[in-house]
């Protein structure tokens, strides 16, 4: 049968969406782009935005009367929106594993009465889930709702994982889960000590850490930043902030300061040098006032974060923060465009710097013909025009800077490195 994934949000999804393919695949059926004759749509519903791309999708679906599967966090925490619809199954976080059951295997295919190719390798970059659900009670967030207390997946799974990879030739993995700081809380381990054991496994590979919640990295900080030395880790530290008023952080239930956040953020500067810092932000929170915002954008202006994610408050059924009187529209949308107007000088600063700069970059991905994306030991966004495979590591000199990106040509020896990973 072909079958086609559908993914809407986090990098999370992305890896419940590539699990779902690698079963499909072994119960004998293709997992294609475009036109199929059954749908998969890996579902988020984090924001109301999200939520009514997805809802629309499904309605589109429906109209057309093709089968299809609803996935992911939308069932799990607001079954209600699906009491109209008629999907052929509903399958939450916790229940992705049966994919192949409830599609059922293709039996000619299984008894080898029909050609069919092997599953798929492993694609780059490779995701690992390293945990589900968390241990926050942020008054806004509807995923727990969906995911669940904190499960850690045992040290030995994700390094047998990351093997798996690297024999493939993968040579970019991404650690995530809902919050990858609170890894292990639940099973005596920890995040630094994960890191550890799986940079020890051989081969060129390189690994990014997904997002940290300043509440669970605030104790491991010292021994977690020194794990991020590792050659094999991208310098890229993503710490979500989301407002810069301690109290509206006190509001949203999140567990720190924003004193507390800057020590953090300091910490991982001075250790790792040149990295990556990404903060997030929640404008238009319900208690939010001018003032708070206005905190909000000095904490920006002193932090000078390289990457800043703005998003508009969006209120979620089933959150403490739904029950709140909500900020009208405009001022959500004000706000975010003088926050990034302020992000915008701030990058447009700090990537300038790089002019002229040689740096060794992983291509890592083909965006168009004539030209790849390649990442730094930072994470930072590189872009090299000619044809390079996924993989290969090049010698680059820095000659523009975009906001987003960096350009970069190739140095002449670069093309003798490109070859021995080809």
């Amino acid at each position: 049968m072909r079958i086609a994934i559908e993914t809407f949000g986090c990098t999370a999804n992305h890896a419940d969406s590539q699990l779902m393919r690698e079963l499909l695949e072994r119960a004998g059926h293709s997992v294609v782009d475009g036109e199929a004759d059954l749908y998969v749509v890996n579902t988020c519903t984090v924001v109301k935005a999200t939520e009514r791309r997805v809802m629309r999708r499904l309605r589109e679906l429906e109209r057309r009367g093709v089968p299809y599967i609803v996935a992911g966090c939308l069932p799990a925490a607001q079954p209600e929106l699906l009491s109209e619809l008629s999907p052929l199954a509903v399958l939450t976080p916790s229940t992705i594993q049966s994919i192949a059951d409830v599609v059922g295997v293709d039996y000619l295919k299984q008894r080898g009465q029909e050609h069919h190719s092997p599953p798929s390798p492993p694609q780059s970059p490779h995701i690992i889930p390293i945990a589900r659900g968390c241990v926050g009670s942020c008054s806004y967030c509807i995923v727990k709702r969906a995911r669940g207390h904190l499960r850690s997946v045992p040290e030995t799974e994700v390094v047998a994982e990351v093997k798996r990879a690297v024999h493939w030739g993968i040579k970019e993995i991404h650690l995530t889960a809902q919050d990858v700081g609170a890894y292990g809380l639940d099973t005596k381990s920890s995040l630094a000590r994960l890191l550890r054991k799986v940079c020890s496994v051989e081969g060129e590979f390189f690994v990014r850490v997904g997002m940290m919640n300043p509440s669970t990295v605030i104790s491991q900080a010292s021994e977690l930043s020194e794990a991020f030395l590792h050659p094999k880790v991208f310098k890229f530290v993503h710490i979500p902030v989301q407002s810069g008023s301690d109290e509206v952080l006190s509001a949203m239930g999140r567990g720190y300061t924003v004193e507390q956040f800057e020590r953090l953020c300091t910490l991982f500067r001075e250790r790792l040098g040149e990295c990556t810092l990404c903060t997030d932000v929640i404008v238009g929170y319900p208690t939010e006032s001018e003032e708070d915002f206005e905190r909000t954008l000095e904490l920006i202006k002193r932090l000078e974060p390289d990457k800043l994610n703005i998003t508009r408050f969006s209120a979620r059924p089933h959150t403490p923060a739904f029950r709140l009187s909500q900020l009208p529209d405009w001022i959500k949308k004000e706000r975010s465009r003088r926050l990034t107007r302020l992000y915008m000088s701030i990058t447009e600063k700090r990537q300038r710097r790089h002019v002229g700069k040689r740096m060794r970059v992983l291509v890592s991905e083909r965006v168009r013909e004539g030209s790849v994306v390649a990442r730094d030991a930072a994470y930072r966004n590189v872009v090299i025009r000619g044809e390079y495979p996924i993989g290969a590591v090049l010698d680059v000199r820095v000659v523009r800077a975009h906001p987003m990106y960096l350009i970069a040509e190739p140095l002449d020896e670069a093309k003798a490195i490109c070859i021995s990973v080809s």
